[in-house]
């Protein structure tokens, strides 16, 4: 039993946006982590992407001016004179430059592959794929989606090599230091790719009882408590997980 302050609003995870909401739909997803310290816990994905695992690849693009890019402090913005930039071979302040309009600009350009675990399914036995992220990433981009944008403007492209596999470019310029940023959590399209931004914002459904691909499933919500129960296809309950029934 866990006890909750007041009730949540929401359990679409993009209008969450309470710790109470949180508390539970941690119980639902299992969410990717990642310390700067090296420490990390991938949940779905085979591992965290690294330059030196090959999940980060970097390669030096030409800016002209009016090329959109990514400045010092990750804000997106047209290449013209005086903005600030790390020159390709730069990751840190103290080589960045402010451009004079006239010198050519080479900058990196990063892009991460992220492996989805095979087998991936949701809570009602649909398979959990690539295309999901996809379509998570789709609806965080709306305009009508309650969410801050920043990320989403740092993404160039965000596109599927298979079922298991998704490669996001970022936009030039923009170094990752937590490439689990860009890793859109999954939601289901097979059941929720009939809805548009608007319709997901206030379908009961999809704010009350959302499928999970975590430990537990969402059973019930009655108004005063919120029953959740073990996800049958929970991708490590043949480690005896979830504990709890």
């Amino acid at each position: 039993t866990v006890c909750l302050g007041y009730q949540p609003e929401s359990l679409f995870l993009y209008k969450a946006s309470t710790q109470v909401e949180w508390d539970i739909l941690q119980a639902i997803y299992d969410m990717p982590l990642y310390n700067p310290d090296g420490t990390s816990f991938s949940t779905i994905l085979k591992d965290i992407p690294s330059t030196e695992n090959g999940g980060i690849q970097l390669t030096t693009v030409t800016l002209q001016e009016g090329d959109m890019l990514a400045d010092t402090t990750g804000n997106t913005v047209a290449l013209e004179k005086g903005v600030q930039y790390f020159p390709s071979g730069c990751h840190s302040l103290t080589c960045a430059v402010a451009w004079d309009g006239e010198e050519s600009v080479e900058v990196e350009q990063a892009s991460i592959t992220y492996h989805l675990l095979d087998d991936l399914k949701w809570s009602d036995g649909a398979a959990l794929t690539s295309q999901d992220s996809i379509f998570s990433f789709n609806i965080a981009s709306d305009p009508l989606t309650p969410t801050d944008k920043t990320r989403v403007q740092q993404v160039a492209e965000y596109a599927a090599t298979d079922q298991t596999i998704l490669t996001v470019s970022l936009l030039p310029g923009l170094i990752p230091e937590n490439p689990i940023r860009y890793f859109f959590t999954p939601l289901p399209l097979h059941a929720w790719g009939e809805f548009d931004a608007a319709e997901l914002l206030q379908s009961p459904q999809v704010n009350e009882t959302p499928l999970s691909w975590g430990a537990y499933s969402i059973e019930k919500w009655d108004g005063n408590s919120i029953f959740l129960e073990k996800n049958p296809y929970y991708y490590r309950s043949n480690e005896g997980l979830p504990v709890f029934d």
